[in-house]
């Protein structure tokens, strides 16, 4: 979480309360993640020479020599400490023939968009990218061209996905365009996500998913529609010396019956029959088992023996 700064919930704060409860000491954890000397060295003076971008964003170059994707990762982490930043960039070699980018912000700047266009990903504020061939100078010109579109168009729209119901806006899995600002507030709280292509592809997976899901569900009810209506209930009542019921019969009476004698229960609630049934005689009792599907049910209301 890097201080508390990335990825924190109010599940991040149990943990710790439980690694303090079974003994952790955050001196014990300090001394464990300390770097050496020349790694310390190294660091300093590649952040002497951070270049600043718009007053806004943070670039570091870390030279020639190879370094893990973590190096990278504290550059980022420093820079973003500073006054001003709103997105810190570290650019490195991990590899013979390959650039890393290790990308933070805060609450302004998606960096999670701007390493997708280099091929990475990640979150809003913690991202990265590994590019093959290519130089460090030619990966900070691209990133350089790209936060200038990102500042050009601070004022423009954003296309994302509603993970929830937005009143005005609409409803879970709408993909709608609206403006930067907005858009990046609902992808920091939790109420969408970008319309990435690999989103979009999870959401119609989903979609076609939810779909036959549906039309299974509508068919089992087609089934038990038929069901029902070929089979009758019969409910024995007591009636008085003038043909009246004592009590009458209940929608809990007719669903208790049907599962006695077929063992299937139905929910009384969506009964559609609002009359009285207080008399002897036969009642087609209509139910909704779905939105399309309306059954009804053939009750016969005898005199108990």
């Amino acid at each position: 979480t890097n201080n508390l700064m990335y990825r924190v919930s109010f599940r991040t704060f149990n943990v710790l309360s439980m690694l303090q409860k079974y003994g952790a000491e955050m001196p014990k954890v300090q001394r464990f993640l300390r770097e050496n000397f020349d790694e310390y060295v190294k660091r300093m003076t590649i952040l002497n020479n951070l270049e600043i971008i718009d007053n806004n964003y943070g670039i570091a170059l870390c030279g020639d020599d190879i370094y893990p994707r973590a190096f990278l990762a504290k550059i980022a982490d420093n820079i973003i400490s500073v006054n001003n930043i709103k997105a810190a960039f570290a650019i490195g070699k991990i590899g013979e023939n390959e650039i890393g980018i290790s990308a933070r912000s805060l609450d302004e700047v998606n960096v999670q968009v701007l390493m997708e266009e280099f091929g990475g990903g990640g979150h809003f504020n913690n991202a990265a990218a590994q590019i093959m061939d290519t130089t460090i100078e030619e990966v900070r010109q691209k990133l350089i061209e790209k936060l200038k579109k990102t500042e050009d168009g601070r004022t423009g729209t954003m296309k994302i996905i509603l993970t929830t119901d937005i009143k005005g806006k609409g409803k879970k899995g709408d993909i709608i365009d609206i403006p930067s600002g907005h858009a990046n507030f609902l992808v920091r709280s939790n109420q969408a996500i970008l319309a990435t292509s690999e989103n979009i592809k999870q959401l119609e997976k989903e979609k076609a998913e939810a779909k036959a899901a549906e039309e299974r569900h509508r068919n089992e009810m087609l089934e038990l529609k038929e069901f029902i209506e070929k089979n009758p209930i019969k409910i024995a009542v007591r009636v008085g010396k003038e043909g009246k019921l004592f009590g009458g019969v209940s929608s809990k009476m007719i669903v208790e019956e049907f599962k006695n004698v077929y063992g299937i229960s139905l929910d009384k609630r969506k009964m559609l029959y609002n009359q009285e049934i207080d008399a002897l005689g036969s009642y087609q009792i209509p139910i909704q088992l779905h939105k399309d599907v309306t059954a009804q049910i053939k009750l016969h209301v005898v005199e108990k023996q």
